[in-house]
C-alpha cells in the first residue's frame, strides 16, 4: 500500500466507509491515467470529509499554485439554471412563462410561440446545434426569428445562450457579475469565474484565471501537445465557467444541501424530463433507489465531470486538461467509479441500461480507446470484486 492510500485509509471510519475502498479507486485512476491518458485533478468527498484529492498524470499541474483552474464546459449549465430558479424564487419569472414574454425580439418568431423557460432549461425547445455553427447572440436570435417549432429534445448550446441573454435582460447586469454576486462570493468560490464579453469585467478576468491549466491534445501520432486556445467567450452561459475541484465541491454542498433555492424548486431542478435530463443536470436512478446527479463537459482540451450521489452524500469531481477522446470515455470513467462508490450485486447491471448501449461491465475494448499508444489494458471492474 502506498503512502497516499495509507493516509486515506487512516482517516476512514471503518463502519461509515466500509464500502468505500479509496486505494482501489486510486489504483483504478492510476491505470486509467497510464492507459487512456487521463491527466487532471480528482476529488472525492463524503459529506464534508475529503477522501481523495489528487492530481493524476499531470506533473505541470502539481507545479501550479494549488489548486489548478480548469474550463468546466457544460457543467456551467447548472449555474445558469440555478440563476433562473433564483429569479423564479423571487417571483420575477415562472418556468411556465413563454420565452417571448421576456425577450420582445422573439415575440413574432414562430419558434417562440410555444416555448417556455422550462423547455429551454431541459433541451425541449427544439434547438440544438446548427450547421454551420452560430457564433454570436445576434446570429442565434436571427436564426430563431425564422425557425419553426422543432424536435422535442435536442441537446446543444443555443438554448443556454438564450437563457444567458434572458438573465442579463432581467437582472440588468452581466451574467458573470450576477453569478459572482449571488453564488461565487457568498459560497467562498474564490477561484471560480465566468468568462464574459462585458467590459470592464472582461478586463479583470485574466487576473482571476491566473492558475488556468494549459490544455493538451494527443496528435495523430500519439504525442501530447499543447492546444492553441480556441475558446469562444460567447459560450458564457452554456460552457464558459472556469473553476477548481474545491470550488465545485463547495457548490455541490450548497446546492444539494438546500442553501441555494427552496426545497420545492430543488425538486423541480432534479425532476427528470426527456432522456433523464432535469434542468441543467442529468438524473439517473439505480437499483435500491440510489440516484446519481451529474453533468459532464468537454471544451477545447478540458474534459470534466461533476457528480453527486445523494444516498451516500458523495461528491465526485474530475477536471482534466487533456482532450483524451470522446465524451463516451469520460462517461465510461464515471460509470466505473459509480460501481466502485455505490457497490451492488452482479445482477444489477444498471449502467447504460436505459441508454440502450452495451454495459461497461467488461474489459475495455482497448482498440477503440487507443489514444496514447500504450499497450496495457485497463483492469476489469467486476461487481464481485467490490
Amino acid at each position: 500500500m502506498n503512502t497516499f492510500c495509507a493516509l486515506i485509509v487512516c482517516f476512514l471510519p471503518s463502519l461509515v466507509f466500509a464500502r468505500f475502498d479509496a486505494c482501489k479507486i486510486d489504483q483504478y485512476l492510476e491505470s486509467f491515467s497510464s492507459v487512456l491518458g487521463l491527466r487532471g485533478h480528482v476529488f472525492i468527498a463524503k459529506d464534508d470529509k475529503v477522501l481523495i484529492d489528487k492530481v493524476y498524470g499531470g506533473h505541470e499541474l502539481s507545479r501550479l499554485q494549488n489548486p489548478a483552474q480548469f474550463c468546466v464546459g457544460s457543467i456551467t449549465r447548472q449555474f445558469t439554471a440555478m440563476a433562473v430558479l433564483r429569479l423564479v424564487q423571487e417571483g420575477r419569472l415562472a418556468l411556465s412563462d413563454l420565452v417571448r414574454k421576456h425577450l420582445p425580439e422573439l415575440e413574432l418568431a414562430p419558434w417562440a410561440h410555444g416555448v417556455t423557460i422550462d423547455h429551454l432549461l431541459s433541451y425541449a425547445s427544439g434547438i440544438g446545434y446548427q450547421a454551420p455553427p452560430l457564433r454570436s447572440l445576434a446570429e442565434v436570435l436571427a436564426y430563431l426569428s425564422d425557425k419553426p417549432s422543432g424536435e422535442p429534445f435536442l441537446y446543444g448550446d443555443y438554448a443556454y445562450w438564450v437563457l444567458g441573454h434572458l438573465l442579463e435582460c432581467l437582472t440588468q447586469e452581466p451574467l458573470a457579475v450576477y453569478l459572482e454576486k449571488v453564488f461565487f462570493k457568498p459560497l467562498g468560490m474564490k477561484d471560480t469565474v465566468l468568462r464574459a464579453l462585458h467590459a470592464p469585467y472582461a478586463d479583470q478576468k485574466q487576473e482571476k484565471m491566473s492558475r488556468l491549466a494549459t490544455p493538451y491534445v494527443y496528435s495523430p501520432d500519439g504525442v501530447l501537445r499543447p492546444m492553441i486556445e480556441i475558446f469562444n467567450d460567447f459560450s458564457f452561459s452554456a460552457s464558459g465557467l472556469v473553476s477548481t475541484v474545491h470550488d465545485l465541491f463547495l457548490w455541490n454542498q450548497a446546492l444539494y444541501g438546500g442553501k441555494i433555492i427552496s426545497e420545492a424548486l430543488l425538486a423541480e431542478f432534479l425532476r427528470p424530463r426527456k432522456r433523464g435530463y432535469g434542468l441543467g443536470v442529468q438524473v439517473e436512478t439505480f437499483p435500491e433507489a440510489k440516484k446519481r446527479y451529474h453533468h459532464g463537459g468537454c471544451i477545447e482540451g478540458y474534459p470534466s465531470l461533476l457528480a453527486y450521489f445523494p444516498s451516500e452524500k458523495i461528491t465526485l469531481c474530475i477536471l482534466s486538461n487533456v482532450d483524451f477522446g470522446s465524451t463516451h470515455r469520460t462517461e465510461a470513467l464515471l460509470d466505473h467509479l459509480t460501481l466502485l462508490l455505490l457497490g451492488g450485486s452482479q445482477e444489477n447491471h444498471f449502467i447504460y441500461k436505459n441508454r440502450g448501449l452495451e454495459s461497461f461491465f467488461r474489459p475495455f475494448d482497448y482498440e477503440s480507446f487507443n489514444c496514447a499508444g500504450a499497450e496495457t489494458r485497463l483492469p476489469y471492474v467486476e461487481w464481485g470484486e467490490l
